[in-house]
């Protein structure tokens, strides 16, 4: 897309005052079509919570998303964490993960804070995650898109949205004289926002380090890739000056106490294969695969761990059998880790070698009784043999381990649309919906799931609050 060309990674270059991009297997039915109504056109943004829901809805269009609850899940947890440290309500950010393998992140008024894959997949640490959110949110903190807001209403939404993906208007305004203004004041929000970012940091739990590491990251990338280096590096330059600003801040800086790391999120290995892998195409070779979880973990594993990450890397490559090769081997090594044994399962219910997912997800549920990946399974196992009274009460398990789980959703619409339960059916589709980033489809699901609701019961406010969340953020 256009984007590749115009793009700069968040910290760096802007085309507009105000937008800033960072460096950078069951059966199924279909669910019941819901009734589109006419598109209205949009009034003209004017507080940064408008123009960001709108800017949203252009990028929901142009941009293919991430999906993985995995992968999302982590980028939201980390991103609220730091949110929390700054006064305003975690709930009100939401974080995306773009599906390009450009090193870019940016932000957009009202807390819509996009990271791209490519750029997710070259960090080392939580740390430097941490600190590419934390740069992002301090420029929605510091209200940086709204220093001339005449200027922003003054554009019309396509022209906006056109600038922040790279479009052709982008091209025409960013040779205009005002440029060389507005590149003047993102120096200085950049600025502001590493300051910032330094504070939230440790606040959070994170070590503010790692925005500093994500810039040395950033600078060994453009040493020995070149001709793939981002556009920032051309048209932004001083990333070895700001990072010896933020060493010489650090250095500076008063020792805050720092929160601990809730324990699920350490694991930076696994995370990194999560990301890697999913990049994968088909052109990578298994051999290739394998190199790639070696150089990660390093050769000094211990053996279970890199027979477990690498079937990880084949299932996200979707290359099953290599990858239950792996996890049997895992498991032989590692028999009470309730992880890989789920992990198996779900490989298995892959090639509906069902018999053996229900003896490998029952096995992790003795283990882990709180696995929803093992729920997840056992649910899908039960479904396939036509036992709803089962499939349903495990699925909704799952749910209770993991409620943002877009694939337990599905399934647990499917199981209630077979069971003849049309109100829990269109509800559970209308939240796959909205996880799967289709607010407008979610809104006419959860519209006619609140028409079969009683009034006033506990699903009814529910379902209200959903439709009010989706309408307020845009998603």
């Amino acid at each position: 897309m256009a984007y590749r060309q115009t793009g700069s990674l968040g910290m760096g270059v802007v085309l507009f005052a105000g937008f800033f991009t960072l460096a950078g297997c069951a059966t199924t039915v279909s669910p019941p079509p819901p009734q589109s109504a006419p598109e209205a056109e949009p009034p003209v943004p004017s507080t940064p919570k408008e123009l960001g829901r709108a800017f949203l809805r252009e990028a929901l269009k142009q941009f293919r998303f991430v999906k993985d609850p995995e992968i999302t899940g982590l980028v939201n947890q980390v991103g609220r964490q730091v949110v929390g440290t700054t006064g305003s309500n975690p709930a009100g950010y939401h974080f995306f993960v773009v599906r390009e393998t450009q090193l870019n992140a940016f932000a957009i008024p009202g807390g819509y804070i996009f990271i791209f894959h490519g750029l997710l997949a070259q960090l080392n640490s939580y740390d430097e995650l941490a600190g590419v959110l934390a740069h992002e949110i301090a420029h929605v903190e510091k209200n940086h898109f709204f220093k001339d807001i005449r200027k922003v209403q003054a554009l019309e939404l396509a022209t906006i949205a056109a600038i922040i993906l790279g479009g052709p208007e982008a091209a025409v305004l960013a040779q205009g004289a005002a440029f060389n203004l507005q590149l003047q004041y993102s120096r200085e929000n950049e600025a502001e926002a590493d300051a910032a970012a330094l504070i939230y940091l440790p606040r959070a739990g994170y070590d503010p380090q790692g925005l500093l590491k994500f810039f040395e990251t950033m600078l060994v990338y453009e040493r020995f890739n070149p001709p793939l280096m981002p556009s920032y590096f051309s048209t932004h330059p001083g990333m070895q000056e700001r990072s010896r600003t933020i060493s010489a801040l650090l250095r500076g800086a008063k020792t805050e106490d720092q929160s601990e790391m809730p324990k699920e999120t350490r694991d930076w290995a696994r995370t990194a294969v999560l990301l890697q892998s999913t990049l994968a195409g088909p052109e990578r070779s298994d051999e290739d695969i394998k190199r790639m979880v070696v150089k990660i973990l390093g050769e000094d594993s211990p053996p279970d761990r890199q027979a477990y990450l690498l079937g990880l890397a084949f299932l996200k490559a979707e290359r099953i059998a290599q990858a239950i090769s792996q996890y049997q081997e895992a498991v032989k090594l590692a028999p009470d880790h309730a992880l890989y044994h789920a992990e198996l399962a779900l490989c298995y219910t892959k090639f509906m070698k069902l018999d053996l997912a229900r003896i490998e997800a029952e096995k992790a549920v003795r283990l882990s009784p709180q696995n929803a990946l093992a729920h997840l399974v056992l649910g899908i196992v039960q479904g396939e043999a036509g036992n709803l009274d089962q499939t349903i009460p495990h699925y909704r398990e799952a749910l209770s381990y993991s409620p943002d789980d877009l694939r337990i959703h599905w399934n647990l619409a499917q199981a209630y649309l077979k069971s003849g339960d049309r109100l829990m059916s269109t509800y559970h589709f209308g939240r796959y919906a909205r996880l799967n980033l289709e607010p407008d489809k979610a809104i006419e699901y959860f519209k006619t799931a609140q028409k079969l609701a009683e009034k006033g019961s506990e699903l009814s406010l529910t379902i209200e609050k959903e439709i009010q969340e989706i309408e307020l953020e845009g998603t």
